[in-house]
Parts: C-alpha cells; structure tokens; sequence
C-alpha cells in the first residue's frame, strides 16, 4: 500500500499551559490530486486553529497555526485533521465534510500543554 501524500510536520504539539503557538505544516506530494481539510480538536477553550478549513493544493504546502490560550497544564488533549479529495472547480473546503462521509485521511495530534 503507498503512503498517503499528504504528510504533517510536527506530528506532536507541545506548548506552554500559559500559552504559545506552533505553525502545523501539511504537505501535498501528490502531482495530482487537491484535498480539503478540517481541523478538529478535544478542548475548543483552550486550544485555537486557523485556518479549520482549507485545501492544500496538489505540490504545496499549507501552514496550520494552533494557538494555546492560558490555561491549566494537560497532556491528554488531541487534535484531528481530517483530509478528503477535491475537485479542482470546488471552492469550499467545508462542501467535503457536510454530508458525513468518511474522509480519506486522518492525522491524529496529541496536544500537551505543559
């Protein structure tokens, strides 16, 4: 089985409880094939993520800021980036994700805030 072509640097989030940021990079080696995004995470009171939605377009990169707001140190949080194909002439990349179908890809992030 091939790997899937869109990779994600760093595969783990580490910030400080009091806050911080980190630049998520996701990858699209494919010469082909477009995909949506949508990110989805365990504790929407601390953590912050733009952009939710997008696409990462065939042989780019998209940069994925997640924001750590003040908080009590926990390390059992996670983060999801759901990934789907899309059509070259689809302008929203939340149309992949309306109709609950199963997403092609998924990247699950562990976030501790320490």
């Amino acid at each position: 089985m091939a790997a899937f072509p869109v990779t994600l640097e760093p595969t783990t989030i580490s910030v400080p409880a009091a806050g911080g940021s980190i630049n998520l990079l996701l990858t699209n080696t494919s010469a082909e094939i477009r995909y949506s995004f949508k990110c989805k995470s365990t504790c929407n009171e601390f953590y912050r993520v733009n952009p939710v939605y997008g696409f990462v377009e065939s042989g780019t990169s998209t940069q994925v800021e997640v924001l750590r707001l003040n908080g009590p140190p926990k390390s059992d949080d996670r983060m999801e980036i759901l990934l789907a194909p899309v059509d070259p002439d689809i302008n929203d990349p939340r149309s992949s994700f309306s109709d609950g179908a199963e997403p092609a890809h998924k990247f699950d992030i562990p976030l501790a805030a320490v």
